[in-house]
């Protein structure tokens, strides 16, 4: 791609619709700074803001005192040196003294700000919940909008794989009765008889019985918490 000749150059329209140009840069009327917006009517940079809401609070503009001609340049490096000359400026870019406002009506503006932004955050969080809520309400009745017939047939295999593993070997008569107070014997006959239910009910699976007996094993071993949270899972409502 050829440049133009020198002095031959042209501003060419960007095209892209997506395209947007750079934010015009703001500067503070007061002394030169960037500037973000407008306060109390004047547009000035933070520090200017800040100088003019101190001097109205605190009544001291009342007695500023130029050592000079008050006519002082105000720049960055120059702002601090003369307080008249600077809340002059300040008032001539047409910064308002009414519109400051006093420590406790701040305050107060400011805790208002607060309590509705909790408020919204409230309802937000009161919303996903209310979604979530309405979300995990499960319905029979659509289940073929999710699942495949043949999705729908193989759960049910396997869970009636686990049910027959479940009955064919079945807890003892004391470890089914409702009692809290159970001893450690009884805690650890519990947990086996579910270990051995598993493995039951893993080699009902034909894709785990085709494996060799060595690779079951780790299998079951390395598997045996997860297969108890699935098993917590499905029993929860029981």
């Amino acid at each position: 791609m050829s440049l133009p000749p020198y002095g031959s150059a042209t501003f060419i329209e960007p095209t892209d619709p997506s395209f947007t140009p750079a934010k015009k840069l703001k500067f503070c009327k007061v002394c030169g700074d960037r500037a973000k917006s407008y306060h109390f009517g004047g547009l000035s940079c933070d520090s200017c803001k800040a100088f003019f809401r101190r001097s109205v609070q605190s009544a001291g503009y009342k007695n500023f005192q130029c050592p000079y001609r008050r006519t002082c340049e105000i720049t960055i490096s120059s702002r601090k040196c003369c307080q008249f000359c600077r809340f002059q400026k300040c008032v001539a870019i047409g910064m308002e003294k009414g519109w400051v406002m006093t420590e406790e009506e701040r305050l107060h503006v400011l805790r208002i700000r607060m309590a509705k932004r909790q408020e919204e955050e409230e309802k937000k969080i009161h919303r996903r919940q209310k979604i979530r809520r309405e979300n995990h309400h499960a319905d029979l009745n659509e289940i073929h909008k999710f699942l495949t017939e043949d999705d729908i047939q193989c759960i049910e295999s396997i869970m009636n794989s686990y049910e027959v593993s479940c009955l064919t070997i079945a807890f003892s008569s004391s470890l089914c009765s409702q009692h809290c107070d159970r001893g450690r014997t009884e805690i650890i006959d519990m947990f086996f008889t579910v270990i051995k239910q598993l493995a039951h009910f893993a080699q009902q699976l034909r894709s785990f019985a085709v494996i060799p007996r060595h690779d079951q094993e780790i299998l079951l071993r390395s598997g045996v918490m997860e297969l108890c949270f699935l098993r917590s899972a499905y029993v929860f409502d029981e």
